[in-house]
């Protein structure tokens, strides 16, 4: 039970997540205009597939996280999507730092760590200013 609960937590968050990334995309010229279209996943909730298509075309999300919705996101992908959000939102392109991490060599994780902050002694510090 707790871990249902769990997952309809995280991917509601995520698709509030989907939801702000839209709302913040209309702010953005879209370089994509005539991008190749994706099919959504039908594991998708109807309410979304019109966003995520959008969020497609700006460029905030992937072909490789647009499928098995009902799952939970990794975070792997999570990093993937906010890079992609604060490139498009800054204009600036995320450059990843030195890999601290043994489990990957993904430069996209590397470069939302960077953009976050090095974790010190197993701490996140969340109030911690990011180091942009």
């Amino acid at each position: 039970m707790y871990q249902s609960t769990f997952v309809f937590l995280q991917r509601r968050w995520i698709s509030s997540l989907l939801a702000a990334l839209l709302l913040f995309s209309s702010l953005i010229p879209s370089p994509y205009s005539k991008a190749q279209a994706i099919e959504i996943d039908p594991s998708a909730s109807r309410w979304a597939v019109a966003e995520l298509k959008i969020a497609y075309e700006y460029g905030l999300t992937y072909p490789d996280i647009m499928k098995d919705f009902k799952k939970a996101i990794t975070r792997e992908e999570f990093c993937v999507i906010a890079v992609k959000l604060y490139e498009k939102l800054s204009g600036k392109k995320a450059i990843p730092g030195t890999n601290p991490f043994s489990d990957t060599s993904n430069p996209e994780i590397v470069k939302a760590y960077t953009l976050v902050g090095n974790l010190r002694q197993g701490k996140t510090s969340p109030a911690r200013k990011s180091a942009l």
